[in-house]
């Protein structure tokens, strides 16, 4: 794995996560407009859990920067997370995001190609729009396999070593 693309890989995590937690420290303090209405939506689960995986992506986008295994592997499992979101009306949805988004989206409605730069995390229930909506993140799914690769990789040089 190049060490360009790590390194653009770690400069999105930091980015994104900074973002994320930009965003919902705005929410926190009062900045956006109407950020009690969304905070009391959020809730407070979707809150915290949402700083920690902010937090958890710029640790990790730092740990890769500075060449850590660590970062290798926690970089690996904040991509994982972010490949597949989803939303069943009346039922669950799950959005967790912190980097660019190159992906398909399937919905009861349409098929479409999407693209973008997003920092959000969300987990609930839907309560209006399509019947439901799947979307893959296929570059943070290459992402996350190369970072794993790299990772198994390293593992096995650490553990020949030993």
């Amino acid at each position: 794995m190049s060490n360009r693309l790590i390194r653009t890989i770690a400069w999105w995590e930091i980015a994104c996560g900074i973002t994320g937690i930009a965003l919902f420290g705005a929410l926190y303090f009062g900045i956006v407009s109407n950020s009690q209405a969304i905070l009391d939506d959020m809730g407070p689960i979707n809150y915290y859990a949402g700083v920690a995986f902010f937090s958890f992506v710029i640790a990790a986008g730092r740990a890769l920067l500075k060449g850590s295994p660590w970062g290798l592997g926690a970089s690996a499992i904040s991509q994982v997370l972010q490949v597949v979101s989803f939303a069943f009306l009346g039922g669950p949805q799950v959005q967790i995001q912190a980097g660019p988004l190159l992906g398909i989206k399937i919905s009861s409605n349409y098929v479409v190609f999407t693209a973008g730069f997003y920092s959000s995390f969300f987990l609930g229930t839907r309560v209006a729009g399509p019947a439901f909506e799947v979307t893959v993140n296929v570059l943070a799914a290459i992402w996350a396999t190369y970072l794993m690769r790299a990772w198994l990789r390293v593992r096995r040089a650490g553990q020949a070593a030993a």
